[in-house]
């Protein structure tokens, strides 16, 4: 017999539910439904917890008890991915409910969101802004704005690259609420700089800034002149808007059928989309706000997400009522007993418990590598190699999850190489469209098929910014030049005529340089082609090899020293192309491989493309959300965490107070010595830990604020504030590293390299095989000894 869609009882909706869906309601998830829906009120849910499945169970008892309309919930979230699934849930559920004759198709439906979608459409609602379309990449100025960048005589980057720098700092600007628009609020460099300064984000010189400014000023009238908004705007155009009386009753007109609002991933919130949706929601809306989300998930801060409000969220809206999901029914309980160690490090996290579902569900499998880099040789690839070749193995349910783009750069060119082409998820990361690969094989393929082109192309990377311009001018006065060759000799004779200033004469010994090493190869070409041995072509691009790095050896050596190429990332991607080298008879043959190599890693990283060896290769944070039965964790190194330094987070918690920090310091020093400790923080990169040590006005052996003047206690304040990020650095990379584990549903296998970071230790069964490495290492050495 058909029941009455609405209006039933609670309990006779949870009852209906677990017969429609056939689930059975655990404690907590029946607490959270059996709520009345009259106070603010957090879902601390912990990984693999069900998120989703509680938000849509929540809603459904309210519409069915008559509570509310499914026209007046909105769910919103961060991705179209959640929006989608949120979509498809629903559904699923509406299905399954009308199998036990509750029939809510007709009550309408529910407004599910991401964020960007939200204010789009209300931004489309007024006429200013009507007609806009959505730009969904400032690439495509990419050429009126890299124009604009004039100070590139210290830089090595190309303005192509500048201007990518200059979009991240522009997005990290808008997400923390430094400036409504990137560049308005902050019409000083030195401002813009001082304000950087504050949140521990001055990565750049006044230079930088001042074309930034410029740049983004720019980028904002060619907007306006072409009727777009990018995702950006979507957030600053509609606070502003918000700020003007008539809009705010327009847009609170369209928001009042919203009585119920869920806000999914609630960690990852920035400053931004909280002020926006506190000013468009109803106070009712706000009164009966249910946001659900994971702070030991928030790992997202380097794009604006500010995890304060799940933390403070009692704070932020009195009244609210916090419930916990604590159990894990994706992880394994023998992956989850080693993750949840790791986690309980952290000192800034909610309250909670973490447990399985299936606590004997899981395997942990630990591996030790011979080399601080990539190694082939590991056994854990041997085993992913294996899985991915096995017919009885679903390859979707196999991830490789990394820290850095660049750890699974090597991993899925080394499997292209056996023919196992893999989705690396990031065009940009595929190893031949990486900085170092192009320099150094452009400039190969410059020196054995003489071409100009590539060698222009790089021109950069052998005499920075001020020698490329040297090689056009030369290119221009000869009104284009094809061949390699055909550069050096004219180029001897220009530099003959022009050796006037000192960079010309600069100019004229590189050029010197690279002839004279077109000169030897090209011999050494003409006789071992005549000799026809492979070998001797191998040995000769060997050679090309060896003159490109001494080449290019003043660019990388800048460029790692400053920090804009890891030293780690230039070690091991030139360590696996020397190994590629090596084995060359045919260089030709190996540059058409590379190009149809780098097509087909193009094509597998497509969005809709199905694989043969459809295994996932993603960062830690694209994971988040997903879920996989075999997971592989690589690329967990000290790169950013040197060993020695995650103490910094014992001692100063990345909520401490100035007043505290003064006291921990002072109660500190008695233990340890000055030089210990400021040893250590100059090892995280805390460079301010100098100044202050040489400043002769502050004794660290014993810190008395009242004494010092402004100025001092500004340095020391600014000193404070760089310890206190690093320590919220620490517990986000530990966030990490939890967020990788509790990826994995079966199987997880975590690769541990020399390098590898000191956070591992805080896992049990990792620790254990470190510290038998040790142990392994100490007994060999003895025995050598003997």
């Amino acid at each position: 017999m058909q029941q009455s869609p609405v209006n039933l009882s609670r309990d006779q909706a949870i009852n209906l539910l677990e017969s429609a869906t056939g689930m059975t309601f655990s404690t907590e998830q029946l607490a959270i439904l059996r709520q009345p829906y009259q106070q603010p009120t957090l879902i601390n849910a912990c990984a693999g917890s069900g998120k989703t499945t509680i938000f849509m169970l929540s809603a459904l008892v309210a519409i069915m008890t008559g509570k509310i309309s499914p026209e007046n919930v909105l769910g919103i979230t961060f991705s179209k991915k959640a929006q989608t699934d949120m979509e498809n849930r629903y559904q699923q559920y509406l299905m399954q409910l009308k199998a036990v004759g509750i029939d809510l198709a007709a009550e309408g439906m529910p407004y599910f969101s991401t964020f960007h979608a939200l204010f789009y459409r209300l931004l489309r609602t007024t006429t200013e802004f009507r007609e806009t379309k959505v730009l969904t990449s400032y690439r495509q100025f990419s050429l009126p704005l890299t124009r604009l960048i004039k100070h590139t005589h210290s830089q090595v980057n190309s303005p192509s690259e500048i201007l990518d720098n200059m979009f991240e700092l522009a997005e990290f600007i808008i997400n923390r609420g430094i400036s409504h628009n990137a560049f308005a609020d902050l019409s000083d460099p030195k401002q813009l700089k001082a304000q950087l300064g504050e949140v521990g984000e001055d990565e750049y010189d006044l230079d930088f800034y001042t074309d930034y400014l410029a740049v983004m000023t720019q980028y904002m009238i060619l907007k306006r002149q072409n009727s777009f908004v990018d995702f950006n705007d979507m957030k600053i155009l509609l606070r502003q808007l918000l700020d003007q009386p008539d809009h705010v009753r327009s847009f609170h007109q369209i928001m009042s059928r919203f009585k119920l609002v869920v806000m999914d991933e609630f960690q990852d919130i920035d400053n931004l989309q909280w002020d926006i949706m506190t000013r468009l929601l109803s106070q009712e809306a706000l009164s009966r706000l249910i946001v659900i989300g994971d702070d030991d998930q928030s790992i997202y801060s380097f794009r604006g997400s500010n995890p304060k409000f799940i933390l403070k969220f009692h704070g932020i809206l009195p009244g609210a009522k916090t419930y916990r999901l604590s159990t894990n029914y994706r992880t394994g309980g023998q992956i989850l007993s080693e993750a949840k160690p790791l986690i309980k490090h952290n000192y800034v996290r909610l309250a909670k418990e973490l447990k399985a579902f299936n606590e004997k569900k899981g395997q942990v499998h630990v591996y030790p590598l011979k080399t601080a880099g990539f190694d082939p040789n590991s056994d854990m690839f041997t085993k992913l190699v294996s899985q991915i070749r096995d017919p009885e193995i679903d390859n979707h349910q196999i991830a490789v999850l990394v820290r850095y783009n660049s750890d699974r750069t090597l991993v899925a060119d080394w499997l292209a190489n056996q023919q196992i082409y893999v989705n690396i998820n990031n065009r940009g990361a595929i190893f031949q469209h990486t900085l170092i690969y192009r320099i150094l094989v452009n400039l190969m393929q410059a020196f054995w098929q003489n071409r100009f082109q590539p060698f222009h192309e790089q021109a950069t990377r052998i005499g920075f910014t001020t020698y490329r311009r040297h090689v056009t001018e030369i290119d221009k006065a000869a009104g284009g030049i094809d061949s390699l060759s055909d550069y050096l000799e004219i180029a001897t004779k220009y530099n003959l005529r022009h050796q006037r200033t000192e960079n010309q004469k600069r100019f004229a010994k590189i050029d010197t340089r690279v002839r004279m090493a077109f000169k030897i190869i090209k011999e050494q070409r003409q006789d071992v082609e005549k000799a026809n041995s492979e070998t001797s072509i191998g040995n000769v691009f060997m050679q090309i090899w060896n003159t490109v790095l001494e080449l290019t050896a003043t660019y990388f050596d800048y460029m790692t020293k400053n920090d804009f190429v890891s030293k780690d990332t230039f070690k091991d991607m030139t360590t696996y192309l020397h190994t590629e080298i090596k084995q060359i008879t045919d260089p030709d043959v190996w540059f058409d491989q590379e190009y149809q190599k780098r097509q087909l890693l193009e094509a597998n990283s497509q969005k809709g493309v199905s694989l043969e060896n459809d295994v996932q290769f993603l960062s830690l944070h694209q994971a988040k959300g997903l879920e996989f039965k075999y997971v592989y964790l690589y690329g967990l190194s000290d790169k950013q965490l040197p060993v020695g330094t995650t103490i910094i987070n014992d001692w100063f918690h990345p909520d401490i107070s100035f007043e505290d920090f003064i006291d921990r310091w002072n109660d500190l020093v008695t233990r340890q010595r000055v030089k210990e400790l400021t040893g250590i923080l100059e090892a995280a990169f805390i460079d301010i830990t100098e100044e202050v040590r040489k400043n002769k006005h502050i004794d660290l052996n014993h810190i008395e604020i009242e004494k010092f003047h402004d100025l001092d206690l500004d340095l020391l304040h600014n000193w404070y504030t760089a310890i206190r990020h690093y320590s919220q650095f620490i517990e986000e990379e530990r966030r990490l590293i939890y967020v990788g584990m509790t990826r994995a549903k079966t199987v997880l296998n975590v690769s541990v390299g020399l390098n590898a970071s000191p956070l591992l230790r805080q896992v049990p069964i990792v620790s254990k095989v470190m510290q038998a490495e040790k142990e392994k290492k100490c007994k060999a050495k003895s025995d050598d000894h003997k």
